[in-house]
């Protein structure tokens, strides 16, 4: 089949082109979904990350204040976010793997579909077998897929990853660059060291193409500090700098201690034999 070159001779010939296009997208979608219908909660580890972000998500729907109460080194807006659905539909096994299942297979399909210029559609179902070998039928920490260690992450690289697919038009106007830069700026609001390397690589043009790149670094730069300082605003009036930096660690002024690792470990237990997670 070819993607250029003459139309095809009938409707199914573009339909059958345009469903193998979109065969990777369907091949993961199908088989994620799948894999977290049978997961059906049973991957949650109490003990972990995932244990760890499900008592987080039950002290800030119970009134709690991120920075305040409860220490995170991330920024504010996937833990509010997730808060803020955990209040509408509750906090059950079942919307706990749907609010990490979504995201997470998002991510992935907007990955598939920033690789779709570079790679043939061979290609990218190769790519999707390397996907859902690791995500899926990995063993250990690798296994990640439905529950990644931080939905801030994966919330960080769908926002820049979707800034990048922005600037891969052909001819991106003021707009797109201003839009590419906010979203780069909620990338850093949910896990700062993700958006700070995506604002650098919607901003890396203009040291390989100047001419093409000049007209939308202002408006990239412009678009991510909106976005950031919104975000820090959010951190800066919820505890003092002494407390975002020696209590919750906050990235990149926090500081940890050597007893760090034991007091988080300690902290888990607690939360878990108080019924949090």
């Amino acid at each position: 089949m070819s993607h250029g070159g003459a139309p095809p001779a009938s409707g199914s010939s573009a339909r059958l082109v345009v469903l193998w296009r979109w065969s990777p997208e369907i091949v993961f979608l199908v088989v994620t979904t799948a894999a977290g219908f049978w997961a059906a909660g049973r991957w949650i580890e109490p003990f972990g990350d995932p244990g760890t972000w499900w008592s987080l998500l039950h002290r800030l729907a119970g009134g709690e204040r991120l920075y305040r109460d409860v220490f995170l080194q991330y920024g504010p807006l996937s833990p509010y976010l997730l808060s803020f659905l955990a209040r509408l539909v509750g906090l059950s096994p079942t919307s706990f793997l749907l609010m990490n299942w979504v995201p997470a297979i998002l991510l992935g399909l907007v990955l598939l579909r920033a690789g779709r210029p570079y790679l043939s559609p061979p290609e990218r179902l190769c790519l999707v077998g390397l996907l859902l070998a690791l995500g899926i039928f990995g063993h250990g920490k690798t296994a990640r897929l439905v529950f990644p260690y931080s939905p801030a992450a994966v919330h960080a690289l769908i926002f820049s990853t979707l800034a990048l697919l922005l600037l891969q038009r052909e001819s991106p106007q003021r707009r797109d660059a201003l839009l590419a830069g906010a979203l780069a700026g909620l990338a850093f609001c949910a896990k700062q060291e993700i958006g700070l390397v995506a604002l650098l690589a919607l901003c890396a043009p203009i040291a390989a193409r100047p001419s093409r790149a000049r007209g939308w670094l202002v408006p990239v730069l412009a678009g991510f500090a909106c976005a950031a300082m919104a975000g820090l605003l959010v951190v800066f009036a919820s505890a003092s700098l002494d407390s975002l930096k020696y209590d919750s660690h906050f990235w990149p002024i926090g500081e940890f201690s050597p007893w760090h690792g034991t007091r988080a470990c300690g902290a888990r237990f607690s939360c878990c034999c108080s019924g949090r997670c």
